[in-house]
C-alpha cells in the first residue's frame, strides 16, 4: 500500500456515526467501497461496506435494515457474520466481522499464478456455498458479485461478502395500479450460475466474458493445475451453442464434475413481440399505459431469465420468467407525456445465452384541445390572463376599500380628496387596524397571478400535439405574456391609481412604482421557462439530468416565494 492520501488520513481521524474509525480501503470503485474499521468501543478490526442513499429514494433506508436482517440470518464459515448497521447523512454502511485477508481482485494483480493454479478448488468452494445458500426458505440469491466480493486469507482460504443490491433497487411502483406487486421478485438462480462461471474465466485468463458469445479455447496444457474435465466443463457453461446450459448450481457443480446434462440438441432461443397496448386514467386522473409482451422460445430446452425497466416511469411483472410461453406485463407512467407524441420505453431482457434491449413505442392518444380547428384552439391560452387579470383586479380592489376605510378613520370619516392630506400622509394606521395586512396580502395574491398565468397556460398547450403548437406558438406567448398586457390595457384605471397608494402603508397595492420590476421579472422568467420551444430543447436534457431538472425547479420556486414574501411580509 502507498501512503495515504490527505483526504484519507482525513477519514481515519473522524469516526464514522461515532463507532469506527477508518483503517484501510480494499476496494475503492466507482459505486463500491469497502474498507476496514476498528470499533472504538471494543477495538476490534471490522469490515464496512458503504452504500449511499439518492435524495429521491426516502424509503432506502427500510430496504436497507431488511437486507441487513437477511444477512443476519446466513450462517456459514465462508461468509462473515453480519454484526450491524450504521448510519451517516446519505451513508450507510454495512458491518461484517473481518478475519483478515484482501478482495480477490486486489490479489491476482500481484499473484496471478497462485489464483489460476488455485481456481478449481476456490470456485467449487463457492459452488458449495450458493449451493446451500439457494437451499434456504426463501432461497438467498444473490444475483451480482465479482472479485471484489471475494477475500483471499493469508492462509489461502476464501471469505464471501455477499449482499443482494437487487433487493436495495427502489421498487418504482406506479400508485393505484400495481400495489399488489410492491414485493421484490426473486431473482433466478440462473443469475449466481453467470457470475460464478464468469468469475471462474477471469481467474483464469483476468478477462470477463461477454454472455452469448464464445469465450475462447481453454487447452489442458496451459493449465497444468486444472483437471481437464473442470476446464472442459467451464468452457461448456460458457459457450452460447451448448445444448443444456446448467440453469442451477447443482447442474453447474455436475458439468464441472464432467457429469454433462444434456437433455436437448438445440439450445433456447429467445423471441418476443409486444402484443398490445392500452391507455388507462387511474381515479386520481393518472394516466398510465398498459402492455403485454410475449416471449417464448423457437430453440430447445426451456427458456429462463430475468427482465427488467431502464427507466425510472417503466415497470414490469413480473421480473423473472420461466417457461417457453410466457407473458410480461409492463406499465408506463404517462403523466409528464404530451398528447399525440411519441414516448419511448425500454425493457432490458437477459436469458441463458442472449441479452436484448426492447424499445416500446407509445403514442398517447389525442386531447380534445387538439381536435379543435387553430382559431379556436388558439383563444384556449388567453382564458388564464383574462380569469386571473380579473382575480387580481378584484383582490386590488378589496385591498383598496379597506385602505380607504383606514385612512377615512384618520380623517374623522370625510371622504378622501383628490389628494391626501399631509397629515394624514404622515400618520399611521391605528394599532389594531387591518388595512395594512389586507394591502399586502392583496397585492401578493396580485403578484401570484403573474407566476400562476404562464403555468396554466403551458397546461394548456401541452395538450397540443407538436405541429399545432408550433402554428399556435404566437397565442402561446400571448397567454403568456398577457398579465403584462392587460396591465398595460388597465394602466390608468382607478383599481390601480387609488388615493390610497400614497399613504406608506398601502404603497405595496402601487405596481406603477417599484413593485412592477417583480412583477415583470416572475413574468419574463416563467415565460421564459414554460415556453414550448425551451421546453421541448430542455426536455432530452433534463430526462437524461434528473437531479439537474430538480435542481432548476426548486431554483425557480425559490426565487418566486422569495419574491412574492418580500411583498407579504415587508
Amino acid at each position: 500500500m502507498g501512503r495515504r492520501s490527505t483526504l484519507t488520513e482525513a477519514l481515519a481521524q473522524t469516526a464514522i456515526a461515532g463507532r469506527f474509525v477508518f483503517q484501510e480501503d480494499l476496494v475503492s470503485q466507482v459505486g463500491l467501497r469497502v474498507f476496514t474499521a476498528t470499533e472504538v468501543q471494543t477495538g476490534r478490526m471490522v469490515l464496512l461496506r458503504e452504500f449511499f442513499q439518492a435524495d429521491g429514494d426516502p424509503s432506502f433506508p427500510e430496504r436497507f435494515q431488511r437486507e441487513v436482517e437477511r444477512l443476519k440470518t446466513i450462517d456459514h464459515p465462508t461468509i462473515p457474520n453480519t454484526l450491524d448497521s450504521v448510519t451517516e447523512g446519505n451513508l450507510h454502511y454495512l458491518v461484517r466481522e473481518y478475519t483478515g485477508g484482501e478482495p480477490l481482485v486486489r490479489f491476482r494483480e500481484h499473484s496471478p499464478q497462485q489464483v489460476v493454479a488455485r481456481a478449481e478448488t476456490w470456485i467449487n468452494s463457492l459452488a458449495e456455498v450458493l449451493e446451500e445458500l439457494h437451499s434456504q426458505a426463501p432461497p438467498f440469491v444473490v444475483g451480482q458479485f465479482g472479485p471484489e466480493d471475494v477475500l483471499v486469507t493469508t492462509m489461502g482460504r476464501l471469505r464471501f461478502v455477499p449482499v443482494r443490491l437487487e433487493s436495495l433497487q427502489p421498487p418504482d411502483t406506479l400508485d393505484g395500479f400495481s400495489e399488489s406487486s410492491i414485493e421484490t421478485a426473486q431473482i433466478p438462480a440462473y443469475f449466481d450460475v453467470h457470475r460464478l462461471v464468469c468469475l471462474a474465466w477471469w481467474m483464469l485468463t483476468g478477462q470477463v466474458p461477454i454472455m452469448g458469445q464464445p469465450a475462447g479455447n481453454l487447452r489442458p496444457e496451459d493449465f497444468p493445475d486444472l483437471s481437464p474435465q473442470w476446464l472442459k466443463g467451464l468452457q461448456a457453461a460458457l459457450d452460447p451453442t451448448y445444448p443444456d446450459p446448467p440453469q442451477t448450481i447443482t447442474q453447474l457443480r455436475m458439468l464441472l464434475l464432467g457429469q454433462e446434462t444434456v437433455s436437448s440438441e438445440k439450445p433456447p432461443k429467445l423471441e418476443y413481440e409486444v402484443a398490445s397496448i392500452k391507455h388507462l386514467s387511474s381515479p386520481k386522473g393518472r394516466r398510465v399505459v398498459q402492455g403485454i409482451l410475449k416471449i417464448w422460445n423457437s430453440g430447445g430446452g426451456e427458456l429462463n431469465g430475468y427482465c427488467r425497466s431502464t427507466q425510472r416511469w417503466v415497470r414490469i411483472l413480473p421480473t423473472a420468467f420461466q417457461g417457453n410461453q410466457v407473458e410480461l406485463e409492463f406499465w408506463i407512467d404517462s403523466s409528464g407525456m404530451r398528447a399525440a407524441e411519441e414516448h419511448r420505453a425500454h425493457v432490458f431482457l437477459r436469458s441463458q445465452n442472449s441479452e436484448v434491449d426492447i424499445p416500446v413505442h407509445v403514442t398517447t392518444p389525442p386531447h380534445w384541445l387538439s381536435l379543435l380547428p387553430d382559431p379556436i384552439a388558439a383563444v384556449f391560452p388567453l382564458f388564464p390572463g383574462i380569469l386571473l387579470m380579473i382575480l387580481m383586479c378584484m383582490a386590488l380592489y378589496t385591498g383598496q376599500m379597506g385602505a380607504e376605510k383606514s385612512l377615512m378613520k384618520l380623517s374623522k370619516g370625510e371622504p378622501l380628496g383628490e389628494v391626501l392630506n399631509e397629515a394624514i400622509l404622515t400618520m399611521r394606521i391605528p394599532p389594531g387596524d387591518n388595512g395594512p395586512i389586507n394591502a399586502r396580502v392583496s397585492a401578493t395574491i396580485g403578484l401570484g397571478c403573474f407566476v400562476v398565468c404562464p403555468l396554466l397556460v403551458r397546461l394548456i398547450v401541452r395538450r397540443f400535439p407538436p405541429e399545432q403548437r408550433r402554428r399556435l406558438l404566437l397565442a402561446e406567448l400571448l397567454g403568456h405574456l398577457s398579465p403584462l398586457i392587460w396591465l398595460t390595457i388597465l394602466w390608468n384605471t382607478r383599481t390601480f391609481n387609488h388615493l390610497s397608494l400614497a399613504h406608506p402603508d398601502f404603497q405595496v397595492m402601487d405596481i406603477r412604482g417599484v413593485h412592477m420590476t417583480r412583477l415583470v421579472l416572475l413574468n419574463l422568467l416563467y415565460t421564459a421557462w414554460f415556453l414550448s420551444p425551451v421546453q421541448d430543447r430542455l426536455k432530452p436534457i433534463l430526462d437524461r439530468r434528473e437531479s439537474l431538472h430538480t435542481a432548476l425547479r426548486v431554483a425557480l420556486l425559490l426565487i418566486v416565494v422569495l419574491t412574492l414574501g418580500s411583498v407579504l411580509f415587508s
